[in-house]
């Protein structure tokens, strides 16, 4: 299977992140100017996304960027044990 660059998301942390920001999901949606449908599906791993876009969630949250996504070369299966753990 092909390897791709890609960030993968700590869900749960980047959730938490927004609520303590005080912002719902939707809220934080508009602030990044992307559909609440495409952050939700950040969130929960479904779909992947650049370092670019992490590094917008990660600036809009003020953290650094590695302490909410996995940054990478990941294959398929590489990303679903990551996920597994």
């Amino acid at each position: 299977m092909l390897s791709k660059f890609k960030a993968n998301p700590k869900g749960e942390e980047i959730r938490l992140l927004i609520a303590k920001k005080g912002y719902s999901i939707k809220g934080f949606s508009m602030k990044l100017n992307i559909s609440y449908t495409y952050l939700s599906r950040i969130i929960n791993n479904r779909v992947s996304i650049t370092p670019q876009m992490a590094k917008r969630i990660s600036d809009a949250l003020k953290v650094n960027m590695n302490d909410i996504f996995l940054i990478g070369v990941f294959t398929n299966s590489e990303t679903e044990v990551l996920y597994k753990q």
